[in-house]
């Protein structure tokens, strides 16, 4: 059942032109109970600048919806805070149309996380032990 959704969510997001690449992340893959499915989607720079990233977000959410019948959410990772684009890096890779860009992606994401993990750790032992 699940290679099957995530076949159909492949095709569905493949047909977009703008999306470069797309991660499955969540509770979905993770084996537990779920209630959407989590898609994280990269969109090409030029394409970014003309939409309005809330209503594209909701819109592409509705439409694999509709056709899948299971609740989607669908994040925009270009723009995302740091700890959400690392986590949606560990997901499942749905597809890839520039694998180029994705390398640079995954690279400056994971080096800024683990640059940024010490600083990230001694803050939250501060707030909760101080």
């Amino acid at each position: 059942m699940k290679k099957e959704i995530i076949k159909k969510i492949r095709e569905h997001l493949s047909l977009r032109k703008e999306i470069l690449f797309a991660y499955l992340y969540g509770s979905f893959l993770e084996g537990k109970d779920f209630k959407d499915i989590d898609v994280g989607i990269y969109l090409d720079e030029e394409k970014l600048t003309r939409i309005d990233s809330i209503d594209y977000e909701i819109t592409l959410s509705l439409s694999l919806q509709k056709e899948i019948k299971i609740p989607f959410d669908v994040k925009i990772i270009n723009l995302a805070p740091l700890s959400f684009k690392y986590h949606v890096t560990l997901g499942y890779l749905l597809f890839c149309r520039d694998e180029a860009k994705r390398e640079e992606f995954l690279c400056h994401t994971w080096m800024l996380y683990f640059d940024f993990l010490p600083a990230a750790k001694n803050y939250l032992k501060e707030v909760l032990y101080d």
